[in-house]
C-alpha cells in the first residue's frame, strides 16, 4: 500500500513540474547590431516574452538611427514593483519581478545591468559612416499590445 502512494505521490510531482516547465514563457533575444542587449523570460500584463521583447527591439532599431543617443541619458528608474530603463528621457524598457526572478537577481540589480549593457553595446553597434544611416525600410510593429501598456514616450524628471 505504501509503495502506491508513494508511486501517485510521485506521479502527482512530476506531472506539476511538467505543467509548469509546459507554461514557462520561450526567451526572447533583444539585439543591437551583432550583440545581444537582453533576453526576456517573462510574460508582462498581457504581453508574451516574444511580444515585448518585439516592442524593446523596436526602440533598438531607432536607438541605433543616425543622431542616436548620449550615453548619460541611460537611466533606470524604480517604478512600483518595476523599474524602467530610459534612453534619451524616453522608455526603452519594463523589468518585472518576474524578469528578475527568471534572472535570479533582483528588479534594480537586473535593470541596472540592462542598462549597463546598452552602454556597453551602444559605441559598437551604430553605423560608422554616412552610408549606414539609411532609415529602416518596414517599421516593426510589435504584436499584440495591450490597450493599458503605454506606447507614448514617459518623461522623465
Amino acid at each position: 500500500m505504501k509503495r502506491i502512494l508513494w508511486m501517485l505521490v510521485l506521479v502527482f510531482v512530476l506531472s506539476v513540474f511538467t505543467t509548469a516547465f509546459a507554461y514557462a514563457a520561450k526567451p526572447a533575444e533583444v539585439w543591437m547590431g551583432s550583440y545581444m542587449l537582453m533576453r526576456i523570460r517573462a510574460d508582462y500584463k498581457g504581453m508574451s516574452a516574444k511580444d515585448r521583447a518585439t516592442l524593446i527591439q523596436s526602440r533598438a532599431n531607432n536607438l541605433t538611427k543616425c543622431g542616436g543617443i548620449d550615453l548619460k541619458t541611460i537611466k533606470v528608474k524604480k517604478m512600483g514593483d518595476n523599474a524602467a530603463i530610459f534612453a534619451n528621457k524616453k522608455l526603452f524598457a519594463t523589468v518585472t519581478p518576474a524578469d528578475a526572478k527568471a534572472n535570479g537577481d533582483t528588479v534594480m540589480a537586473l535593470a541596472k545591468r540592462w542598462a549597463d549593457t546598452l552602454r556597453k553595446v551602444y559605441p559598437k553597434a551604430i553605423p560608422t559612416s554616412p552610408a549606414d544611416c539609411q532609415a529602416p525600410t518596414k517599421k516593426m510593429k510589435p504584436a499584440n499590445i495591450p490597450k493599458n501598456m503605454p506606447t507614448k514616450s514617459i518623461k522623465v524628471k
